[in-house]
């Protein structure tokens, strides 16, 4: 799913069916729409990798938020090395496990952005949608429900 905002073009895609013990992978990439150079911070994104918990993660059989298992980082006034300098057209892409921070099992889930003031607006933007994605204990295993 895409959103713009601010010469920004955010799209965050989820893998829709993965197997149990294996990587659960989604890929956020932002794209500068502008014609003008822009630096972007990428604190509470996918392209700084897991340093904060970016996701609500619902376990759709129990309604229940799944524990976020990662690293918390403990941040200071921004350096060059938190930001990010988009030329013109330039995209910049990040893909991340969730396996690497959540406990999922076999089931049925629904991921949500974490909304922080820091985030790009596009990213922001994407707050407000969610992705439902299903993890498999076979290759060959069925849902028993459509979400």
């Amino acid at each position: 799913m895409n959103t713009q905002a601010d010469n920004l073009n955010c799209q965050l895609d989820v893998v829709p069916i993965s197997l149990e013990g294996q990587p659960h992978p989604l890929q956020f990439t932002l794209t500068n729409q502008s014609k003008d150079e822009l630096q972007i911070l990428i604190w509470h994104t996918p392209l700084e990798g897991f340093w904060s918990d970016l996701f609500l993660i619902t376990d759709l059989s129990t309604d229940r938020p799944l524990p976020y298992q990662g690293p918390m980082a403990k941040r200071g006034a921004p350096t060059e090395e938190d930001t990010l300098v988009l030329a013109p057209g330039q995209q910049q892409s990040a893909t991340l496990d969730l396996t690497e921070a959540y406990a999922l099992k076999a089931g049925h889930y629904k991921l949500q952005i974490r909304q922080k003031p820091t985030q790009p607006e596009c990213y922001q933007q994407l707050a407000t949608l969610s992705w439902q994605f299903e993890i498999r204990t076979s290759p060959h295993a069925t849902a028993e429900h459509e979400y």
